[in-house]
């Protein structure tokens, strides 16, 4: 088992995607955030190694550093392969232009469906990416009946079986509501301040992020890669190698001097 990333939001020296030379908005508080990758890590180190592991987890926190919301980025890393390629490749940019392009497309699918903003903001505020809630209508009749009707009661009764459901799929961070619940409050508007809907704050926050460039991914900008990797270690067969190779360079510098001191 890995360790937990902790308060990988802390970590000093870590560079966010910048406009103007001024900081990108990080989409929640870093305990939150850590909190969320650190989960995220039991469901990629099946099948990545330590260092792939690392490096995803980098790219998505500077991917949420743009301005997405970490849900979202979140659910792009479990529905849409090419996001997680980028990420693993160390192209944190590219894996941000498939987010977009995704969650603008699931926007546009949960504005046609009709269903009433406020409830879609409850679901948002609950932990539930717009991708989540977008397959939930699909699969879930109770979820569609409930949004269908408005009643909030109705439908926050649904709420702790909706993340059973995403659990039991595979998406074990939805085994903390709680984190989720915390990073989802971040969707809810006016808590800046500003007058907009919910589609309207989603919607700007997607334009905010496709005007900021992420760059490439520098391992010495993460500390928190150390969490996953450790020092780079010589595999026992070429440790013998490199040994042996030095043993006959002794032997042929020996017998040279041997050959000089004869002669002289």
């Amino acid at each position: 088992m890995l360790d937990p990333i902790g308060n990988i939001g802390d970590s000093p020296g870590l560079q966010l995607a910048r406009i103007g030379g001024a900081p990108a908005p990080t989409d929640a508080g870093s305990g939150q955030l850590g909190q969320m990758l650190s989960l995220l890590s039991n469901d990629f180190s099946g099948s990545n190694s330590p260092d792939q592991l690392a490096t995803i987890l980098g790219s998505a926190r500077l991917v949420v550093g743009t301005g997405l919301p970490a849900l979202d980025v979140a659910d792009a890393m479990y529905s849409n392969p090419l996001v997680v390629d980028a990420m693993r490749d160390g192209n944190p940019d590219i894996a941000k232009q498939a987010v977009v392009s995704q969650l603008t497309e699931t926007l546009a699918s949960l504005r046609a469906s009709g269903a009433p903003e406020a409830n879609l903001q409850t679901l948002s505020a609950s932990g539930f990416a717009a991708g989540e809630i977008s397959s939930a209508l699909r699969t879930v009749p109770s979820l569609r009946e409930g949004l269908a009707q408005g009643d909030p009661a109705a439908l926050k009764q649904t709420l702790s079986s909706l993340h059973d459901t995403f659990r039991e799929d595979g998406r074990s961070m939805h085994g903390d509501p709680s984190v989720l619940a915390a990073l989802g409050e971040r969707m809810v508007p006016g808590l800046s301040g500003a007058q907009e809907t919910w589609f309207e704050r989603y919607m700007n926050r997607i334009r905010a992020a496709q005007k900021r460039t992420v760059g490439e991914f520098r391992p010495e900008d993460h500390p928190e890669l150390m969490l996953f990797s450790g020092p780079a270690q010589v595999e026992p067969e070429e440790s013998d190698a490199i040994f042996g190779a030095w043993i006959i360079a002794f032997i042929i510098a020996a017998a040279a001097l041997l050959i000089i001191a004869s002669r002289c």
